[in-house]
């Protein structure tokens, strides 16, 4: 059927005769559903990327810790290593270090073949840790620098 016909099928059902019996129901449901699923409604706003939705989010609290985060993640899985980086170093750095980042940022630092610096930020990651009372990651990062000195 066309789309005008069920258009109109649907509009007789809908507005012409009530609801009296299930088939009835399961008919007019029957004929919205065609004409959502034939022909769903084209958006023309493009959704924004993770990274541009995380940015707008900063905009409105730029010390968001879990935020400048999630943007230091998203900025590695896209190759923006160096400015990753600059976010985990910040997020390490200061009066209530950030512990997930000292461990992410080593990762990434393995990943890119600098060992030497991957264990910097173990090594203060861990400390860092047991100041905080953060056993699991304590030992995660422990075992993670364990794993880079066999390298």
């Amino acid at each position: 059927m066309k789309l005008e016909r069920r258009i109109i099928r649907f509009r007789e059902i809908r507005y012409n005769s009530p609801i009296t019996t299930y088939q009835n129901a399961e008919a007019r449901l029957r004929d919205l559903a065609a004409i959502v699923t034939f022909h769903p409604v084209k958006s023309t706003i493009k959704p924004m990327s993770r990274l541009e939705q995380i940015r707008e989010m900063l905009g409105d609290d730029p010390d968001d810790v879990f935020l400048n985060y999630a943007l230091a993640l998203e900025l590695d899985k896209n190759g923006d290593h160096e400015q990753s980086l600059e976010l985990f170093r910040n997020l390490t750095a200061g009066d209530a270090p950030y512990v997930p980042a000292f461990f992410m940022a080593a990762q990434m630092l393995n990943r890119l073949g600098r060992i030497a610096e991957a264990r910097e930020f173990l090594e203060s990651g861990i400390g860092e840790a047991r100041n905080q009372g953060h056993d699991h990651a304590t030992a995660e990062m422990t075992e993670y620098l364990e794993m880079l000195g066999e390298l």
